[in-house]
């Protein structure tokens, strides 16, 4: 059977940061959420993953179980990539594989080639940037009706953005655990992360994701409605594990959520294929 999970908080240079996790003594995955998740959108992979692996997710500042920072630096890219960084050199992880969605994504991107021991990476939702000037060739017309990046969102805001987020197929349940997160999330962050997107990014993200030795799978939901699957066939997919990006029915941009039947035993196979 699964450990039960339980949630530590590890300092960092930007206070406590929230950790959720087993107490497998297998292989470790880690989880990282996007903007606005938090650990509470993996439930679906502890339940079902904890029976075999070591998992694991970080909240982010001012999302899930970690409270809000007064310093607005905490809420930039390179904030985050700072509390992954600080995370991981506390950890006690054997081979990790590291799964990041969406925004978690791109942070896992930015600091994989600073991670030691890291055996292999998973994107979800997650385009890898070329260049800033990508960011319009990877995103499709904004779905959320601007809420993607507002500070004060009211519950009919919050369902507006969690229903952008979630496929044609969403069920309540799912719809109601995202609001949840989205209104549990600082709301300062997503103006901040407004702000950053400037500066980003700190490494090109596509020469990480093609020629880092780490090798990386990437999954896609196939009716998210953020990221523009073109954009895969522009860079090319020989590079991802299978060569190719894996789809997955019946979600949007949060398939580990929505469709974790076909999420969960994909993830498994790469991390069996690693390991081989």
């Amino acid at each position: 059977m699964r450990s039960e999970m339980r949630t530590d908080l590890i300092l960092t240079r930007w206070g406590d940061i929230a950790v959720t996790q087993n107490e497998h003594t297998g292989q470790s995955i880690v989880f990282l959420h996007g903007n606005s998740m938090s650990s509470a959108c993996f439930h679906k992979q502890f339940s079902e993953l904890g029976t075999r692996y070591h998992v694991v997710a970080v909240d982010f500042p001012g999302h899930g179980r970690t409270g809000p920072s007064s310093d607005p630096a905490a809420y930039s890219f390179a904030g985050w990539e700072s509390v992954l960084r600080d995370v991981h050199s506390q950890l006690e992880l054997r081979d990790p594989v590291y799964v990041g969605q969406s925004l978690g994504g791109h942070v896992l991107l930015e600091t994989l080639p600073d991670l030691a021991g890291v055996r292999g990476a998973a994107l979800i939702g997650s385009a890898p940037f070329d260049e800033l000037s990508s960011l319009r060739r990877i995103f499709l017309p904004d779905p959320s009706d601007g809420t993607l990046f507002a500070s004060n969102l009211d519950a009919t805001g919050a369902r507006r953005l969690a229903r952008s987020f979630l496929g044609d197929t969403m069920n309540s349940e799912n719809e109601d655990l995202v609001t949840s997160s989205i209104l549990g999330t600082d709301g300062e962050f997503r103006g901040q992360l407004a702000a950053s997107l400037g500066l980003m990014p700190r490494r090109r993200e596509l020469d990480v994701a093609l020629k880092n030795p780490v090798p990386l799978a990437v999954f896609q939901g196939s009716g998210d409605r953020f990221i523009n699957p073109s954009y895969f066939d522009e860079i090319g997919t020989s590079g991802f594990w299978g060569g190719k990006v894996h789809y997955i029915h019946d979600s949007g941009h949060l398939p580990h959520l929505e469709n974790p039947a076909i999420f969960n035993p994909l993830l498994t196979q790469f991390v069996q294929s690693i390991n081989a």
